[in-house]
C-alpha cells in the first residue's frame, strides 16, 4: 500500500468532515492535511491556533505563536484498522 500525506485545500477539508466527521463541519484550521491510501482520499486532518495564554503557558511567550492544536481529524470507515494513529 502507498501512503502519502500532503496539504489540501479548505473545500477538501469540509467536504470530508461532512461525510465522515460526528460534527461534520471544520473548526479553525491553519495547517490542512489529507492522508492518501493507494491514491485514494482517506482523510484529513486540521491543527489550528489555541488562545494566547494557552499557549504561553505551553511553551513561553517567545513561542505561543507557534502553538497549533489537533483540532479535527476524520477517516473513512474503510481505512485500515488504526490509520488514525498512524497519520496523526
Amino acid at each position: 500500500m502507498t501512503v502519502k500525506v500532503d496539504t489540501v485545500d479548505y473545500a477538501t477539508v469540509k467536504r470530508v468532515l461532512a461525510e465522515a466527521h460526528y460534527i461534520g463541519r471544520p473548526g479553525a484550521t491553519s495547517v490542512r492535511l489529507g492522508l492518501w491510501l493507494d491514491e485514494r482520499l482517506a482523510g484529513v486532518i486540521t491543527y489550528g491556533t489555541i488562545p494566547r495564554p494557552n499557549s504561553r503557558a505551553i511553551c513561553g511567550e517567545p513561542y505561543a505563536a507557534a502553538v497549533l492544536e489537533l483540532t479535527r481529524l476524520a477517516l473513512y470507515d474503510w481505512a485500515p484498522r488504526n490509520s488514525e494513529s498512524e497519520f496523526i
